[in-house]
């Protein structure tokens, strides 16, 4: 286990972080708690000399303070891919290039609409293709948006996207086939 070193926040010199992504008051030596957001990272609210919170993430902190900082246009890397792993052996600062190369080479790069899933592999869909087929069925045949919308649980704006097919797009190649 490598020992916990702790330096000055830069930004705000009431503070400290650590090279395991913790941060603590100077004045106390309380840890404060990290946030998880919903994009995967940790963010941490500091006071501000003003007055005011601010709220940075936890593995920018610790880059700027063990990583040599972060220039204008680099990013900081999660070497594992844990967006909640701060410690410092774990981050590097790199260009945008480098980040994407570095998840093109683990098989982790997704192009949004090219190799992501879609339709019902995708974990967030609520829908299959009998539903989408059945949905469209349903709304030809006269059936309310809203009576529709209640039967599969989705909103109105829902059934009208897949009736007009500007979701489940694709759906309309299965339906020709199955004509």
């Amino acid at each position: 286990m490598i020992r916990e070193l702790w330096r000055a926040v830069s930004l705000n010199d009431a503070y400290e972080v650590s090279n395991h992504g913790r941060v603590r008051r100077v004045d106390s030596g309380r840890i404060l708690a990290p946030k998880p957001r919903l994009n995967g990272y940790i963010s941490i609210s500091l006071a501000m000399p003003d007055g005011h919170t601010k709220r940075f993430y936890a593995h920018r902190l610790v880059a700027i303070e063990f990583c040599g900082g972060i220039f204008e246009g680099m990013e900081v890397n999660h070497v594992n891919f844990c967006r909640h792993d701060n410690r410092a052996d774990n981050l590097e600062v790199v260009t945008r290039l480098q980040n994407t190369a570095h998840s093109k080479r683990a098989g982790r790069f997704v192009r949004i609409g090219e190799n992501s899933p879609c339709g019902e592999r995708s974990p967030h869909s609520k829908l299959t293709l009998k539903d989408v087929l059945l949905i469209r069925t349903l709304s030809g045949q006269g059936l309310s948006s809203r009576a529709v919308a209640e039967k599969f649980k989705i909103s109105n704006v829902q059934v009208r996207n897949i009736v007009l097919r500007k979701s489940w797009a694709r759906a309309a190649v299965v339906e020709r086939a199955e004509c």
